[in-house]
């Protein structure tokens, strides 16, 4: 995700508006994601871009939620760099 802090408190206040209970909780919850949250991270979307790395990097996070086709690729792709290409021999 290119937001992870976003991210993580969308999720807290999420939490707390569905274990309140309350049905009106959400409706409120999702006024406010949308006035206060959104423009901040479009902003910072904004001001990103003018770096030459931010395609590459916007292709392969996402915007709110994580990618997961990315985090499998590099995931596999940093544990098995770390296989030595031979292994020592035992005499």
């Amino acid at each position: 995700t290119r937001n992870p802090n976003y991210f993580g408190e969308v999720c807290i206040y999420l939490g707390f508006a569905i274990l309140s209970g309350n049905w009106m909780c959400l409706p409120i919850f999702c006024a406010i994601w949308l006035q206060i949250f959104l423009p901040n991270m479009l902003g910072k979307e904004v001001s990103l871009a003018r770096y030459e790395e931010w395609e590459g990097w916007a292709s392969q996070a996402g915007f709110f939620l994580p990618w997961f086709p990315s985090m499998f690729r590099d995931f596999c792709r940093n544990s098995f760099s770390r296989i030595p290409d031979r292994l020592p021999s035992v005499i």
